[in-house]
């Protein structure tokens, strides 16, 4: 489906719409315990995610390169680590809670 076209008036209409409405003032994130809860693993869950993408990544580097198959260069590799966004202290983090 395709995105919808936006004129500059109807732009300017829903804006205003949105500014009257507020809606960011009735968000209130988790209100119960188990909510909290659930929402707290978030961050982790996002950035084991981001970990494992990267790991399975090389790994299938790693094999292509141990079979002699064509693999990405190591400015390529290291470009696709570099833009997950992850950091050494993230891992830290999540590996001393494993």
């Amino acid at each position: 489906m395709a995105a919808r076209q936006w004129t500059a008036e109807q732009r300017e209409r829903q804006s205003k719409r949105i500014h009257d409405w507020q809606p960011w003032l009735q968000s209130t994130g988790p209100k119960t315990q188990s909510g909290k809860a659930k929402s707290s693993k978030n961050a982790f869950r996002l950035t084991f995610r981001k970990i494992l993408k990267t790991t399975n990544y090389l790994t299938r580097q790693q094999r292509k390169f141990e079979a002699g198959l064509p693999c990405d260069s190591i400015e390529v590799m290291i470009g696709e680590v570099g833009s997950t966004g992850i950091r050494l202290s993230e891992v830290k983090t999540l590996m001393s809670s494993l």
